[in-house]
């Protein structure tokens, strides 16, 4: 792609390009631009020569202002960072340091440290931006005095954190997120779901399952654009935390058709026979779920993922979906013997939840 030469433009090139290499192990790299006039041309080819360098590893890494957990923990939660051990009893032997990566670090910071305090009640922790220190390193090849020594890069990482208190579950309230709509089911049997009881630790993994489990639980029911939202008020004198539950149902869903493609040798009654939703039922989730596993367990076709092979249409105005399962049949050499799959058919009946009025039982 042709474009005017500015020499602006391809120095900032050029210090992106060794932020990229930087953020990547790569902090010593150098990135040189060579220019070739082109014969006959009023034009240059231009080619970034770069030198890698030594590879970075993660140094040392070491937390200021955690009193809740040892680094030596904090570490453990750090998933891309932490060197590679050896468990031993109560502890571990790290063995091989990582390569450094800003943006892996950057997930360790959210998901790992972060995680690990929420999860433990600290709702309001603070993991402020790591301070780096690139560093030089020596060592004995392969460990062993005899064979030489070796030098290399490494970036020693301080993580600051400000642990905040340690907060408790307040009251639970449910609501609908439509002041002038109630809920579709009942409140009671939603509450039971919810795995917090008033005084526990509040652990944000916790209520992170619990509104999976609530989505879950209205797929069943035909509510497949269902929604919840988490609101908080904090009481800093109790160290509680009151939670609101917002749902937002959405539309409820019947099955209208179900079509399939890809099967040319397996008949559509084959296959219907294993699913345990029929046209004109609520669309139920985790019934489909279910349905494609029986599938599965035919081994008649190529393995059949639910959210690529399965085509929704929604039709809002009416309340259905047509479902399309786009199948790929394997060959006839490829079809071994299974086990039967009955004990699948059957439903949990205690992940169930009643609704309060008659809107979700089957339209006739």
């Amino acid at each position: 792609m042709e474009s005017q030469f500015d020499p602006t433009r391809i120095k900032k090139a050029e210090v992106v390009l060794q932020e990229l290499l930087g953020e990547h192990g790569r902090q010593f790299a150098k990135v040189t631009p060579q220019y070739e006039r082109i014969a006959a041309s009023n034009a240059v080819i231009l080619v970034f020569k770069i030198e890698e360098g030594p590879k970075v590893k993660v140094g040392r890494i070491k937390f200021t202002g955690n009193h809740a957990f040892s680094d030596r923990k904090l570490i453990r939660a750090m998933r891309h960072d932490r060197p590679y051990s050896i468990p031993l009893y109560f502890t571990y032997i790290p063995v091989l340091t990582k390569t450094f990566d800003r943006q892996k670090l950057n997930e360790d910071e959210e998901v790992g440290v972060r995680g690990l305090y929420q999860d433990n009640g600290y709702f309001r922790v603070v993991v402020k931006d790591p301070i780096l220190e690139n560093v030089d390193t020596h060592g004995n090849r392969l460990g062993v005095p005899l064979t030489g020594k070796t030098h290399g890069k490494a970036v020693n990482i301080t993580i600051p954190i400000e642990e905040g208190e340690r907060y408790r579950m307040g009251t639970l309230k449910i609501v609908s997120a439509d002041p002038d709509k109630a809920l579709s089911l009942k409140v009671d049997a939603l509450r039971s779901i919810f795995p917090l009881k008033e005084g526990d630790i509040l652990a944000v993994d916790k209520l992170r399952k619990s509104l999976k489990s609530y989505t879950d639980a209205y797929g069943q029911y035909g509510f497949i654009d269902f929604t919840a939202e988490p609101e908080f008020d904090i009481n800093d004198d109790t160290k509680r935390i009151n939670l609101t539950l917002k749902f937002d149902e959405q539309k409820q869903y019947y099955v209208r058709r179900i079509d399939f493609s890809g099967n040319t040798t397996t008949r559509d009654k084959v296959i219907r026979r294993e699913l345990l939703l029929d046209e004109g039922q609520l669309f139920n989730k985790h019934a489909w779920e279910v349905s494609i596993l029986r599938l599965n367990q035919l081994d008649y076709f190529d393995r059949i993922e639910e959210d690529k092979a399965v085509e929704i249409k929604r039709n809002t105005k009416e309340g259905t979906v047509d479902l399309n399962l786009k199948l790929k049949e394997k060959g006839k050499q490829s079809i071994g013997l299974q086990g039967g799959v009955s004990g699948l058919a059957a439903l949990s009946s205690a992940s169930r939840i009643r609704p309060t009025t008659s809107s979700a039982s089957a339209r006739r």
